[in-house]
């Protein structure tokens, strides 16, 4: 089914027996006879058109046993991993070509490839069934992409912790995990073997919760992987649910782009903690600012004092008004509310006018 708001659904799959196998025919995925390739191959091309001059796009698409699911009924399917190995074989050979057909195209006029796999997670199959009937069809298909010259990133579904070595076999060029499985042990297992993609959760974040709980959850990953070897890209640990508000989506970008300029470091993360809520309260309050900075290590200004973070915030004010002292009484409050001290101002310059300074 194609539903007006929703994801597809396959309601009653092509393919009954595994000995009808001669039935199936490769000419129908091309794009000349599957209008929904051709909407797919449309909309990348309008991606392109309207913003390709300041984002990438690219194709997701399933992997080889996702792929053969939707023509074999799922059960049968795995049940026949072991009664009818070969057969099996069969079908992934017909779902693996399928897939370079569907490819090709997009391919061809620069598209990268995002291969997802659902019915290759560790939740479904186990590492020994995943590496008989998954991963010589994802080399090949990896290798495919790499003959175009393009990049490949390779996400699972589910609890893949156990096989993690197994999916960057596979040759991708980035492996997107999900959120069921750990940021910080597949840094330690394959950072430094290739960029590292994820996770933040799509349902309860992204679908289910808050702006706050988005801010929390992209500053997490982070905070786990943003010192990966070979990269960290921020992303979630499976497809946004096409339901999820439009202001979560946004406060995903927002935050990245937030908690990705911050310097870290990682060991002062849990003394700065009263200090970065201070800070998303300045950010999500909308309270205006020219800059915004703070110590990335605690600084003791008095031989006998002890050391604390500092947060500096540059505003220009009006001379001409009492929004200087309205602010400070502000800043009082604020940082008490954080078990902070506010600790004065300073004025940097007076504007040209002479009737503002910052």
């Amino acid at each position: 089914n194609v539903p007006e708001d929703g994801v597809p659904a396959i309601i009653d799959h092509y393919l009954k027996n595994l000995k009808d196998l001669n039935c199936l025919d490769l000419s129908k995925v091309e794009r000349k006879n599957d209008p929904w390739n051709q909407l797919n191959y449309d909309a990348y091309n309008i991606c392109m058109d309207e913003c390709g001059d300041e984002v990438g796009a690219s194709l997701s698409i399933h992997g080889p046993i996702t792929a053969a699911g939707s023509i074999y009924p799922v059960e049968k399917l795995l049940r026949s991993t072991r009664k009818e190995p070969q057969r099996v074989h069969e079908l992934l050979r017909f779902s693996t070509d399928a897939i370079k057909i569907v490819m090709k195209d997009f391919l061809e006029i620069g598209a990268g490839i995002s291969l997802c796999d659902p019915m290759a997670s560790g939740t479904l199959i186990d590492r020994k069934t995943y590496r008989e009937f998954v991963l010589p069809y994802t080399k090949e298909i990896v290798d495919y992409v790499h003959s175009f010259g393009k990049s490949l990133t390779y996400h699972v579904c589910g609890d893949t912790s156990h096989m993690t070595l197994d999916l960057v076999e596979s040759g991708c060029n980035m492996l997107s995990i999900d959120n069921r499985v750990s940021l910080k042990e597949t840094k330690k297992l394959v950072g430094d073997k290739l960029p590292i993609v994820g996770n933040v959760d799509p349902v309860e974040v992204m679908m289910l919760g808050s702006i706050e709980d988005v801010y929390k959850a992209v500053r997490c990953c982070i905070e786990d992987a943003y010192d990966s070897p070979k990269g960290y890209l921020l992303s979630t640990g499976c497809g946004i649910p096409i339901n999820s508000p439009i202001e979560n989506i946004d406060a995903l970008m927002d935050a990245g782009r937030k908690y990705g300029k911050w310097p870290i470091n990682i060991n002062n993360f849990d003394e700065e903690e009263k200090m970065f809520p201070f800070m998303d309260e300045l950010t999500l309050g909308k309270v205006s600012f020219n800059t915004l900075k703070y110590s990335s290590q605690a600084i003791q200004t008095e031989e006998d004092e002890q050391p604390y973070f500092m947060v500096k915030l540059e505003q220009e004010l009006s001379l001409d008004s009492n929004e200087i002292f309205e602010w400070v009484e502000r800043f009082e409050k604020l940082a008490m509310e954080f078990s902070g001290d506010y600790i004065g101002w300073e004025c940097d310059n007076l504007m040209d006018d002479r009737s503002s300074l910052n």
